[in-house]
């Protein structure tokens, strides 16, 4: 309960002067929080591209890039031709068991994280183009929908199909560059 020039807060009651200390303690306190927030540089923003081939086409032009200087560093020819497979489990990626400098070649792509992570992310992003694709079909059947039981078979439909959808992937590397082929679609590393 109020009571003149006092106020009650859980700690007990407390002066109108203190009370005012402490709120211009914490406001100064905010404002130069703020005025160091607006004086550092921005913080990087990773955004992440939608699902397509045209997207993935450029993130393997990116991990195709680094590849060749990877080859070059070791010494290997630009035309070298060989499968790549991702070891998710690990990071990695490994090069295909028949190639005679396998070690050789993945100790180069292993041993540069930008070029992992970029054949990576081309990889991931391929992955979920399926799934975009499907939903993409769903929405256009489901605002054509005309009623709810139709959409509600539909929407049966597209879980059934979300959980039956196969991706499969094969990453390699030949004389025209990195190429992705994504059941049995090839995406190539995209030309400027």
């Amino acid at each position: 309960m109020p009571v003149a020039g006092k106020y009650r807060l859980i700690g007990g009651p407390i002066k109108a002067a203190s009370f005012a200390a402490a709120v211009h303690d914490a406001v100064t306190r905010l404002d130069r929080q703020l005025q160091v927030a607006a004086t550092a540089p921005p913080a990087e923003v990773d955004t992440w591209p939608l699902a397509s081939e045209e997207n993935v086409a450029w993130l393997l032009r990116k991990g195709q890039g680094l590849l060749r200087l990877q080859l070059q560093a070791v010494g290997l020819p630009l035309g070298s031709a060989f499968p790549l497979r991702e070891e998710p489990s690990c990071g990695r990626f490994s090069v295909g068991d028949m190639q005679p400098d396998r070690e050789l070649l993945e100790t180069a792509i292993n041993r540069d994280p930008a070029l992992v992570r970029a054949l990576h992310d081309a990889c991931a992003l391929a992955r979920q183009i399926p799934a975009a694709r499907a939903d993409a079909h769903f929405a256009n059947a489901w605002a054509n929908a005309a009623n709810d039981v139709q959409r509600t078979a539909l929407l049966d439909y597209h879980r059934a199909l979300a959980d039956s959808m196969r991706c499969e992937i094969v990453l390699c590397m030949g004389p025209d560059g990195l190429c992705l082929t994504l059941n049995g679609e090839r995406i190539r590393a995209a030309v400027v």
